[in-house]
């Protein structure tokens, strides 16, 4: 029996099957309803007046095209048997950002918030703002940087003061930078927000890490009421001004209110820059994803000009007619450049994705 061999493709050729049409799936999304989408990014951007911030009409579409064709946060429910690997979903993320990398962002980071409060919420947490994550119909943000504080994030001065309600804080402070920060796209954002509880360590050690909605809640766990997060303006990006980088004021008027997640800190000691430390490694290999989703375009584009551009003559055969300039020897070694790069970064992000999922 041992030298029969008799084997069958049928279960891997299933298992791939599944993979084709999600991304097939992925790509028509990105080509049909993402891709439109892009130069408003560019011509309308991410407006603040009056103290709010409007995206582009046609974000919208988008951001809810995704989120209810599973290519969104809806992944971060790990009890969801057709949630995607991080492997596979690298792959979709890297068509949807290639097609509009401003849009992107407002599911990404809502992914990456959710999979915080799922890893590291209370049960009263997660059953208040998981469900409307996963779904898309609030958004989420990481919120780190201040004016005065960037790498040094053990400089922030962001306070969290104990309230009367076990685990709930006053929160104020001023965060800058903050990806998707405010928008008109959900009806509410969910900011994870890092600060620092009075009596804690100086440093990242004394940091904690709360749970900061736009608009709190009421019992059944709806939007409630203004929760004293307000927007104090947009950064400009250049290629990213569909996507609202904020300015995020927490409590000016001391009605701003967060949960903590985790534990309180123990000795002065503060859990926030380690659990921090898990949306932050996801969103720097999403940064890279979608560098390299925009040098794939560009390169696509290069070629397909290159095929087409008829100019000069081979070298090899100067007395025949001209050529495209891709059959050139220097134009088709700097074509060959640029694919090489965007390969072995796809390899080496798909790679990590790997080692996440693992």
């Amino acid at each position: 029996m041992a030298s029969n061999f008799l084997y069958s493709t049928r279960d891997q050729k299933f298992i791939l099957d599944d993979i084709d049409s999600i991304l097939e799936n992925a790509m028509k999304i990105a080509k049909e309803v993402v891709a439109p989408t892009n130069e408003d990014g560019d011509t309308i951007h991410a407006v603040y007046k009056n103290g709010k911030v409007t995206t582009p009409e046609s974000f919208k579409k988008p951001y809810l095209t995704v989120q209810e064709n599973g290519l969104g946060s809806s992944n971060a429910d790990h009890s969801d048997p057709s949630s995607l690997p991080l492997c596979l979903m690298g792959a979709t993320n890297e068509f949807l950002a290639a097609a509009n990398a401003a849009s992107g962002p407002y599911v990404m980071a809502t992914t990456g918030a959710a999979g915080l409060i799922r890893d590291f919420g209370s049960e009263k947490v997660k059953n208040i703002f998981l469900p409307k994550m996963f779904s898309g119909q609030w958004a989420g943000t990481m919120d780190l940087t201040e004016p005065n504080s960037g790498s040094d994030v053990g400089d922030i001065v962001t306070k969290a003061t104990p309230t009367n309600e076990p685990g709930v804080y006053n929160i104020v402070g001023t965060k800058c930078f903050i990806t998707g920060g405010d928008q008109d796209i959900t009806e509410n954002i969910i900011h994870l927000t890092l600060a620092r509880i009075e009596g804690s360590l100086k440093g990242t050690k004394g940091i904690s890490l709360f749970v900061v909605p736009k608009y709190w809640h009421d019992e059944a766990g709806e939007k409630g009421e203004f929760n004293d997060v307000n927007c104090g303006g947009v950064e400009h990006k250049l290629g990213l001004r569909g996507s609202a980088t904020s300015i995020i004021n927490f409590g000016e008027e001391g009605k701003c209110r967060g949960y903590l997640l985790g534990n309180p800190p123990v000795e002065g000691k503060g859990e926030g820059m380690a659990q921090m430390f898990q949306m932050m490694n996801e969103e720097r290999t999403v940064t890279g994803l979608a560098a390299n989703a925009a040098a794939t375009v560009s390169y696509n584009n290069a070629a397909m000009y290159a095929a087409g551009r008829i100019q000069g003559r081979q070298l090899t055969n100067p007395k025949a007619g001209r050529v495209p300039i891709i059959n050139h020897e220097d134009v088709r070694r700097m074509l060959m450049y640029q694919k090489s790069i965007t390969e072995a970064n796809r390899a080496m992000i798909s790679m990590s994705y790997y080692c996440m999922d693992i």
